[in-house]
């Protein structure tokens, strides 16, 4: 009896309270869940500690995780991993090859014109669960975007700018030596070798078998004849006539003077003569050949002759004769444009006679041609485009055009028939990818697919990268911790600690107990003594 009282009991309460107290403390870590109050008097050590610090203890783990484990550092060296980019770059070309494999057709179903018909319909329906096709939302993205004045107005200043640096550059950045020359030779060579075509060149009136007397002009040449006014006919033919006129005036009395022209002259001249005194009779032919009449006129011929083209310059130098060959020029185009006739066949014959002769010298002097192209290319290649068009050109107008002209093509609500830019381009797209895939359409092949899905996975990650520290900060991981434990129920974090260190605080509350037997059988020890 002695023996059990002083060596089985002290160790054995010993073993007892020890392994009581760090049961005890292991459950006052999470309960009571909520504070015990006894008649208002809080009992101690309610709630459990962390049920008590929730709060710091979120707010400490939050920062934990945000300073030592995600940190930015972290995750790009993570992003770095052969892994990770061997898996962005399958996820993408999955996604590509997704998209690929689609009808091609299906990218240009939008509100258009024409009536989508039913199985498009539902093909784009089974494409994007909004009911829109890809190109859809495109179309409809920018019809919103660029209904917004503000929008307009800085592409417009935006392209205005383009517009002007465009003038700024020189022709040679824009076209080459080679590509100027091959270009003119090129068109040399179309001239001439084709005839000329009623059906394209010609404006048709309402009668068939009539077209108007301009009408035989290319469609272009018709619609510029018919735009300016008759005041500006005549100022334009005041302007120019006299110039043009008054620039050939000395070449032509070059010509005039000209041996070979001196030389024609006279014989003309002396047959003039010989048919006059020909039509004589026979006693007047006897008297003028007695008189010798014939042989003067003969030797007198060039003093003749020089007084003639001496008259003939008089004539010429006359002033009224530019303002007399500019009325006529203005009362030729004004009548021009405004008769109408039968269509002249011969003109037309003759139109092409003209342009297979100019095609066949082109063609037969084509060294001389590229010679004279080189150097043309030489005179202008340092020459900006304004400096070309010879002036400054209006961006700001340019820019309005053109933003107007994009705005009618993608807005579907103001398409009024299928001849617009914009639904005339999509009509041809459409008909060039009928039965063929996204892939089949571009021409993409598999190898493509994989090098663009690894180029775009590596921007991707790089972009991620660079912008790692702001990704981050925008994620707020500490919040975003701190505000998962403190919504968690104390319930669910006991649930969670315990089931990852259940095991090592059993064999810390077994400890205890083990502990606890040893102090007691000290303390026997002790009581030895």
């Amino acid at each position: 009896m002695d023996f059990i009282r002083s060596w089985i009991i002290p160790p054995l309460i010993g073993a007892i309270i020890g392994y009581f107290t760090n049961w005890l403390a292991i459950k006052m870590l999470f309960r009571p869940y909520k504070e015990i109050r006894i008649g208002g008097i809080k009992v101690p050590f309610t709630p459990g500690i962390l049920p008590r610090e929730r709060e710091r203890l979120a707010e400490s783990l939050g920062d934990t995780v945000a300073q030592e484990l995600l940190t930015p550092k972290v995750i790009t060296d993570r992003i770095h991993s052969p892994q990770i980019q061997k898996t962005a770059a399958k996820a993408v070309s999955i996604a590509i090859k997704g998209f690929l494999d689609q009808d091609a057709e299906r990218l240009f179903l939008m509100r258009h014109s024409e009536q989508i018909s039913s199985e498009d319909a539902e093909a784009a329906l089974e494409d994007s669960a909004a009911g829109s096709s890809l190109a859809h939302q495109i179309i409809e993205s920018l019809r919103r975007l660029v209904a917004s004045a503000d929008i307009q107005t800085a592409i417009q200043h935006i392209f205005a700018e383009f517009i002007t640096r465009l003038g700024r550059l020189k022709f040679q950045s824009l076209v080459s030596k080679q590509q100027f020359v091959a270009g003119i030779m090129k068109a040399a060579g179309s001239i001439g070798s084709q005839s000329v075509d009623s059906d394209i060149v010609h404006v048709q009136s309402t009668d068939s078998e009539n077209e108007s007397g301009y009408s035989r002009l290319r469609p272009i040449l018709a619609a510029l004849l018919q735009l300016p006014p008759d005041a500006t006919i005549r100022v334009a033919t005041d302007s120019l006539v006299p110039p043009a006129y008054a620039l050939f005036l000395p070449e032509l009395k070059q010509f005039l003077r000209s041996k070979e022209f001196r030389s024609r002259l006279e014989v003309e001249g002396r047959s003039f003569v010989k048919r006059a005194l020909d039509r004589l009779g026979p006693v007047q032919r006897l008297f003028v050949s007695l008189a010798g009449y014939e042989t003067r006129i003969s030797q007198s011929m060039p003093e003749t002759i020089e007084d003639l083209i001496k008259t003939i310059e008089l004539l010429l130098d006359d002033p009224e004769v530019p303002e007399r060959l500019a009325e006529a020029a203005c009362a030729t185009i004004v009548s021009r444009r405004a008769k109408t006739g039968p269509a002249s066949t011969a003109a037309s014959m003759q139109r092409e006679n003209i342009a297979s002769a100019i095609g066949q010298s082109l063609k037969e002097s084509s060294d001389e041609l590229k010679l004279r192209a080189e150097r043309v290319y030489d005179d202008i290649a340092d020459l900006s485009l304004e400096e070309l068009a010879g002036g400054r050109m209006n961006a700001e107008d340019i820019s309005g055009f053109v933003l107007s002209a994009f705005v009618r093509a993608i807005d579907s609500e103001k398409e009024i028939s299928s001849s617009t830019i914009g639904t005339l381009f999509i009509d041809v797209l459409k008909e060039s990818a009928k039965g063929k895939t996204i892939a089949e359409f571009f021409g993409i092949q598999e190898q493509d697919i994989e090098q663009i899905s690894y180029t775009l996975a590596n921007a991707l990650l790089q972009l991620i990268e660079t912008r790692m520290p702001l990704l981050v900060e925008a994620m707020d991981i500490r919040g975003m911790v701190a505000e998962r434990i403190d919504s968690l129920d104390m319930k669910e974090v006991e649930r969670i600690v315990l089931q990852v260190v259940s095991h090592e605080l059993a064999w810390i509350t077994w400890l205890g107990g083990i502990l606890g037997a040893m102090i007691g059988f000290i303390q026997s020890l002790i009581a030895l003594l």
